[in-house]
């Protein structure tokens, strides 16, 4: 059990080191490094908005890829109800992450729109601004 866990743990860090050049390499942060003045209210809210988006996308993606999985095993289960079960849950699961995710970008909205005032930045949504 122990070899399993740590032959996991390896593969997945494995994992998270060649995905690092991808995540810092999307554009997450709205400021340059070599302009400083173009760190404003404008980059902050582009900021928020790509950090979100991006989860919200790989949510998506892993709700579906845990819904299909968790379909697999229901159809593979047989007789066995236990992983008849253990589909269904990670159904569910990933249902209730999806909605996580839904009720977290409803509060962002909220935030943002709370901060902004009618939720207009600089005379559109802040959803759709953009600071060129």
């Amino acid at each position: 059990m122990k070899k399993l866990l740590l032959a996991s743990l390896l593969s997945l860090s494995f994992v998270f080191l060649l995905a690092a050049p991808t995540v810092f390499g999307s554009g997450l942060v709205q400021c340059d490094e070599q302009n400083p003045t173009s760190c404003s209210l404008c980059a902050l809210f582009e900021t928020v908005k790509a950090i979100y988006s991006f989860v919200s996308q790989a949510a998506i993606i892993l709700a579906v890829a845990f819904i299909m999985f968790g379909g697999y095993q229901m159809m593979i289960s047989g007789a066995n109800p236990g992983m008849y079960a253990k589909g269904k849950s990670h159904i569910f699961q990933a249902l209730q992450g999806l909605a996580l995710v839904l009720a977290a970008w409803f509060l962002v909205d909220i935030l943002m729109r709370a901060l902004t005032g009618t939720g207009d930045v600089y005379g559109v949504p802040w959803r759709d601004l953009n600071c060129q």
